[in-house]
């Protein structure tokens, strides 16, 4: 790799793919797919992480129509709770050189028994370093049971991040089911303020610090649940998770909340975009190579 600047854009998008077997629970889920990756590849991300892709179908009609060389898919399906999977899948320009999956033990509301929510991680290789990037999909619901069940899985999925090395810098990606003034969102940001050496970047507020960012809107989905959703709210998120001990520097370029289509809309939700450059940190050995020849030159 060389030490060049790499720009990088990631995209996270929850799909609304709610379907069992034929029968679709969110409208037109077959119809809606094909025009989601049609938009996305206009869009041209460099990294794309959906949540909800519950089904063959869905994931292999995205692989088919999405125009990216490299994706991770591992549903982690069960035979009886979580038979319909965990939802989640990376596309990426980028080589994925790993991959992993996680499933939370916890489960907030009665039909997420069926799912198996978690995470997937992969890393990927730019010419500036090393990403390492956690797509995941919270539970949902507001009432205290399922503010305690989602409390848990938060901290199984921080406990699971810091598994892994400090060395690449990290984002989190995904539909989180919290919004700003939830105190799950502050501890969130004090978790990542106290293990990450900079401060806690969630990526589209720290651009956009007077817009209210809704990812979610209660009238696009196909009934109000009073429970799950009682407002429109900022839901998705891009975090970035710095450090001192990164090899290289990401820094938030640009963010906003794209595929957002009030009339026909693609999902019950928008995506979050965001665009960083990646800075490689020059080592030891580049600094002596570099001065080497200045050395020589004069006369030392």
């Amino acid at each position: 790799m060389n030490h060049s600047v790499t720009s990088l854009s990631v995209l996270s998008f929850n799909t609304w793919g709610l379907q069992v077997g034929a029968v679709s629970i969110a409208r037109s889920v077959s119809e809606r797919i094909r025009r989601i990756a049609g938009e996305i590849n206009s869009l041209q991300p460099d990294v794309v992480a959906f949540q909800e892709v519950w089904t063959e179908e869905s994931a292999h009609k995205l692989m088919t129509l999405m125009d990216y060389p490299y994706f991770s898919y591992h549903p982690a399906r069960r035979a009886i709770r979580g038979n319909v999977g965990n939802g989640l899948l990376f596309f990426s320009r980028y080589p994925i050189v790993e991959e992993h999956q996680f499933t939370y033990t916890r489960y907030t509301q009665w039909f997420e028994f069926f799912s198996n929510k978690g995470v997937l991680m992969i890393k990927i290789e730019t010419s500036a370093g090393y990403i390492q990037l956690f797509n995941t999909h919270l539970g949902s619901g507001k009432k205290p049971l399922h503010t305690a069940q989602r409390l848990g899985q938060i901290n199984e999925l921080q406990k699971y991040i810091l598994q892994f090395t400090k060395q690449y810098p990290s984002l989190l990606l995904g539909d989180l089911n919290f919004n700003p003034s939830m105190k799950e969102y502050g501890l969130f940001r004090q978790w990542i303020n106290d293990h990450f050496t900079d401060r806690c970047l969630d990526t589209f507020a720290d651009v956009n610090p007077d817009s209210p960012g809704f990812t979610f809107y209660k009238q696009r989905s196909f009934k109000r649940i009073i429970s799950k959703h009682d407002q429109d709210e900022r839901i998705d998120y891009i975090f970035a998770l710095k450090s001192k001990e990164n090899r290289c520097t990401i820094d938030t370029v640009d963010s906003a909340v794209v595929l957002d289509q009030a009339v026909n809309p693609l999902s019950d939700h928008c995506g979050v975009m965001t665009t960083f450059e990646i800075t490689r940190r020059k080592t030891l050995n580049d600094i002596m190579t570099f001065a080497t020849p200045q050395r020589e030159k004069i006369g030392i």
